[in-house]
């Protein structure tokens, strides 16, 4: 049997055996010999065959005789590519005005196949059976219909055709597995699909089934990657079904985190307790080891000891304490695991609370990655290289993404509204050794032809005249006076991200430190 592949890039198969018609990719006679496989043994009237093989040539080009080299052609090539054709036959059968393959050679097109494979699929009523079949269907999609030909109209036909069969097949095989909790299966089958067609949001299908496993932090991941990247390739914000999800991400997001502060209540409200889990400083969790141990050995009786530090989905240690020093000890120790960690940015009553990383000799190091420098599209939050925590850089450029969820820096965009900096009007910036508040100055937005390296010079200040370039220049920009100025070398800091109202916009938000 002939075998025909169209999803993925067109080949033929003969006995087990690649064969080739030639130069196949966008000429007629591969072209040709397509649209007679597809049509099967009902054929193609000559009329519509010749409008799909010659539809864009000139009111000059006899389409007639080009039909009849083109058949010609084809009948040749694939008897070169041993093909082999029943004696005293054609490969091509015309008549009364029809084109078709000769049934006697048997042929088989995956396209077709998918087809039939669909609907005995969807008509099976044992549910085993029917995602065999499914499978079996699957199985035959490689890539799109005939990318090769793309341009072509009645190959966009044949491509919206196949598009609405897959999906109805897929919709019909991911509701078996979802019956049948193959939450896993289901997700798979899901990514699949959208590694395939990725803007046809099957990716909705991934979250669904992430957020009925209660994998909330994977399905925010997801949701952020998609959403970017519809964004960065066609322009296309979420959709209403996709940010359906986010809200059920967010909710789940929200109990879980009025669930540990249930727990944390419980931890600090103990005194009653005769058994299980309490809160304790760690000297107090050492004493209470060794006498558990002791305890062990002497009665012989089972027992367990557990110290759990509370952390967030980076795996940072959640809201260091307010007393400066458990707070610089609580730095130390989350430098003690990454010495990239250079120091904390917070502003209170917001959700801007994370360490801030530095690393001068690969500047952005953590663009995409976690604390424990995974891959993250969160990243984190990281100090300008050219900036230095030693007193000598007069202003500390931190970066961080413009998360669409609202996190990491996406909230300093508030602050062109001076209601927002009226509620937030301190910024706290702790390194390694100290604590440090900043006032704010102002905040303004700049756009991609003026973040030149004119302007970085001025932004880091390391000079009194930068210093003063930058202070004019924030005068003249920012949204609203705050009635607070700064001069040389008094400390300054500046948060920066995204700005999304211009094409590769900044957004700024200047700080000065305030003195002791």
């Amino acid at each position: 049997m002939l075998k025909v592949k169209t999803l993925g890039c067109l080949q033929l198969i003969w006995d087990g055996q690649p064969v080739s018609l030639g130069k196949q990719a966008g000429n007629n006679i591969a072209k040709l010999f397509v649209i007679l496989a597809l049509q099967g043994e009902q054929g193609i009237p000559r009329r519509e065959l010749i409008r799909q093989l010659f539809y864009q040539q000139s009111a000059e080009f006899d389409t007639g005789a080009n039909l009849r080299i083109t058949v010609y052609r084809l009948r040749r090539a694939l008897k070169n590519a041993g093909i082999p054709c029943p004696e005293g036959e054609d490969y091509i059968l015309s008549g009364r005005g029809l084109y078709r393959w000769n049934p006697s050679i048997p042929l088989s097109v995956d396209v077709v196949e998918f087809r039939d494979l669909a609907a005995k699929a969807e008509a099976e009523t044992d549910r085993e059976a029917s995602l065999r079949l499914g499978q079996e269907a699957f199985a035959l999609c490689l890539g799109e219909f005939l990318p090769e030909f793309g341009s072509e109209e009645w190959v966009g036909r044949w491509q919206a055709e196949w598009e609405r069969t897959f999906k109805e097949l897929f919709l019909q095989q991911y509701g078996l597995m979802i019956q049948g909790g193959g939450h896993v299966r289901a997700y798979n089958l899901a990514k699949w699909a959208a590694s395939l067609y990725p803007y046809e949001e099957y990716q909705i299908y991934m979250l669904d089934c992430l957020i009925a496993r209660n994998h909330y932090d994977e399905a925010f991941q997801l949701y952020e990657d998609t959403t970017a990247m519809y964004f960065r390739e066609i322009g296309m914000e979420p959709s209403e079904a996709m940010k359906e999800r986010l809200e059920k991400i967010q909710n789940a997001n929200y109990a879980s985190q009025t669930t540990l502060d249930r727990i944390r209540e419980q931890l600090e409200n103990n005194e009653t307790w005769d058994y299980g889990p309490y809160d304790c400083p760690l000297p107090r969790f050492i004493d209470n080891y060794q006498f558990v141990k002791y305890t062990i050995q002497r009665s012989g009786q089972p027992a367990s000891v557990l110290v759990m530090t509370m952390e967030d989905s980076r795996k940072v240690p959640l809201t260091p304490g307010e007393d400066p020093a458990v707070r610089l000890a609580q730095y130390q120790a989350l430098h003690e695991r990454n010495s990239d960690m250079a120091g904390w940015i917070r502003i209170p009553d917001t959700v801007i609370d994370y360490p801030v990383m530095h690393t001068p000799e690969d500047p952005e190091y953590y663009f995409h990655r976690d604390f424990e420098k995974n891959y993250s599209s969160y990243g984190m939050i990281f100090l300008d290289g050219d900036c230095r925590l030693d007193g000598t850089s007069p202003n500390l450029v931190l970066y961080g993404h413009h998360m669409r969820n609202g996190s990491m820096f996406a909230q300093i965009q508030s602050y062109d509204d001076p209601e927002y900096w009226q509620a937030h009007p301190l910024i706290q910036f702790d390194t390694l050794e100290e604590l440090g508040t900043y006032e704010v100055l102002g905040a303004f937005k700049a756009p991609a032809a003026e973040l030149d390296e004119e302007f970085k010079q001025m932004l880091l200040a390391q000079t009194e005249e930068d210093y003063g370039r930058l202070m004019d220049y924030l005068e003249g920009r920012r949204f609203y006076d705050t009635g607070v100025d700064a001069s040389y070398p008094r400390q300054l800091i500046t948060l920066t991200t995204c700005e999304y109202t211009q094409k590769d916009g900044r957004f700024f938000v200047v700080a000065a430190k305030v003195e002791e």
